[in-house]
């Protein structure tokens, strides 16, 4: 991640703000659901 800054750190933002939001709630859902059946149990 130390070569060219600039273009990574932009290419970085671009992703985040079009899919990586996305991607964390589904990360996040997923971890949501197997707590709640894990506390089931």
């Amino acid at each position: 991640m130390a070569h060219c800054a600039c273009t990574d750190s932009s290419i970085f933002i671009h992703f985040n703000n079009q899919q990586l939001n996305y991607f964390q709630h589904m990360v996040e859902l997923t971890i949501y659901i197997a707590w709640l059946r894990h506390k089931d149990f």
